[in-house]
C-alpha cells in the first residue's frame, strides 16, 4: 500500500484484546476542537494479554504502539502471542498489515517499541500472568525494518535482562545513539550505546531508594536529560547522561498524583506531562529550566478507571491519555481522553472522554498520534 500523503489528525489505540487473534488497533479522526470519531478497527493478526487479577507489573509499559517519523507505518505489540504487527498508514488514516505481518518478536511478551531509522527496538517483559510453560525471559531485541515494513531479527544485538526485572520501555535518545530502559522490579535504569551491528550495554543504574520501581521515561529534546517516574515515591527523578549513556542523578521533584508512571515532553522541551495511575490524573510541569521541573497544574480525568499511556499529537495541540477499567465491571472506563494544550504554555483544557469499544477483559495498552 502506497500512502498518498502523510496521515494527519489521527489517533491510534491498541485494544490489547486477550481473545485469540482478536487484538486490534482502533483508529480515530480528531476534529479541530478535539472531538474524536472512529475511523476503523484493524486486527493485528495476534493476541493481547490479560491481567484478570489486576496484579502490579504486567501492564506497566509504554510505547506499545508507535508511528514512524514519516507517518506512513504503525507498529504494535501482540503481548499474548509474541509478535509485532506492522501496518501501512494510508493518507486517510486507514491501516493495512504489510505482507508477512505480524512478525515473531524473538521473545516473550513484547510490550514496548522504539524506532530509529531502519532499526526497531523491542522490549520483552516476560510477566504475562496467564502464561504457562517455559519462557525466554525478559530482554531487549533488535530488528531491521525493510522498505516495505517487513521485520528481520538481529539476534546478535539481543540483550537479556534479569529474570523478574519486568522491563517497561524502549526509549531512543533524540540523536539516535542511545537506548534507555526502565526495569521496575529490579529497581534499575538501563542504557545502551547503539553501535553498528550491536547494542553496547552500560552498567545498570540502581535507583537509590527502597522499592524504587522506575517505570516511565522521557528524554529532553535538546539537553542530555532523562526524566524518570517513581510511582512508589510520588516523585519524578531528573538524571543527566553523557555520550556513553551513563546516568547521574541530579534531583527528584514531587508529583501531586498517586503512582506517577508515564512521562512525555513537548517538542521544544518547555513542558512535561506526567500520568498518575492510582489518582487517574495528569500533571503538567514547567521544564523551561530543564533540570528543575516545576509542577504547575494537575487535572483529574473522568470515570473511575486508571490512567495509563499518553501521547501528544505532532503539532503539540492535544494530549491523549488512555484509561483502563481495572475492576472488570465498568467497561466504559476503558476510554481515550483528549485535553487541549494551550499554545502559550497555559493550562490544559478540560478532558473529553471517548469510551473504547473493547470487551471487559481487555485493558487497552498504547496510544500514538499522526
Amino acid at each position: 500500500m502506497e500512502p498518498a500523503v502523510a496521515a494527519r489528525d489521527l489517533v491510534y489505540v491498541a485494544t490489547n484484546d486477550p481473545r485469540p487473534n482478536r487484538n486490534a488497533v482502533l483508529a480515530y479522526r480528531r476534529a479541530e476542537d478535539g472531538t474524536l470519531s472512529q475511523l476503523g478497527a484493524y486486527l493485528t493478526g495476534g493476541t493481547g494479554f490479560a491481567n484478570p487479577a489486576g496484579i502490579v507489573g504486567p501492564e506497566d509499559s509504554d510505547q506499545n504502539v508507535i508511528i514512524n517519523e514519516e507517518r506512513t507505518m504503525l507498529f504494535a505489540v501482540n503481548g499474548g502471542s509474541d509478535s509485532i504487527a506492522v501496518f501501512g498508514i494510508a493518507g486517510d488514516g486507514s491501516l493495512s498489515l504489510v505482507p508477512g505481518a505480524p512478525f515473531a518478536s524473538s521473545g516473550t511478551q513484547p510490550v514496548s517499541l522504539g524506532l530509529r531509522g531502519t532499526h526497531l527496538y523491542v522490549v520483552h517483559k516476560d510477566q504475562d500472568p496467564t502464561r504457562r510453560g517455559p519462557t525466554t525471559g525478559p530482554g531487549y531485541a533488535v530488528f531491521e525494518v525493510g522498505d516495505g515494513g517487513a521485520l528481520s531479527a538481529r539476534p546478535e544485538m539481543t540483550i537479556s535482562a534479569e529474570r523478574g526485572s519486568s522491563p517497561a520501555q524502549a526509549l531512543v535518545s533524540p540523536d539516535g545513539r542511545l537506548l534507555f530502559g526502565a526495569e521496575p522490579f529490579a529497581g534499575t535504569l538501563r542504557s545502551f550505546r547503539i553501535e553498528p551491528g550491536r547494542l553496547d550495554p552500560q552498567p545498570a543504574t540502581p535507583v537509590g531508594a527502597a522499592h524504587p520501581s522506575p517505570v516511565g521515561l522521557a528524554v529532553h529534546p535538546r539537553e542530555r536529560i532523562l526524566y524518570v517516574g517513581l510511582p512508589t515515591r510520588a516523585e519524578v527523578a531528573v538524571y543527566e547522561y553523557d555520550e556513553q549513556g551513563r546516568l547521574t542523578l541530579v534531583r527528584t521533584v514531587p508529583n501531586s498524583g498517586r503512582a506517577v508512571c508515564w512521562l512525555i515532553t513537548n517538542r521544544d522541551g518547555s513542558r512535561m506531562y506526567t500520568v498518575s495511575n492510582a489518582s487517574n490524573s495528569v500533571s503538567v510541569y514547567d521544564t523551561s529550566d530543564p533540570l528543575h521541573p516545576l509542577e504547575v497544574q494537575s487535572v483529574t480525568l473522568g470515570g473511575v478507571g486508571g490512567a495509563f499511556q499518553e501521547s501528544l499529537d505532532p503539532a503539540g495541540r492535544f494530549l491523549h491519555v488512555v484509561t483502563v477499567n481495572g475492576a472488570g465491571n465498568r467497561p466504559q472506563d476503558n476510554a481515550l481522553h483528549v485535553l487541549a494544550v494551550n499554545p502559550d504554555d497555559g493550562p490544559l483544557g478540560a478532558p473529553r472522554a471517548t469510551p473504547l469499544p473493547v470487551p471487559p477483559e481487555a485493558h487497552p495498552a498504547g496510544v500514538a498520534c499522526a
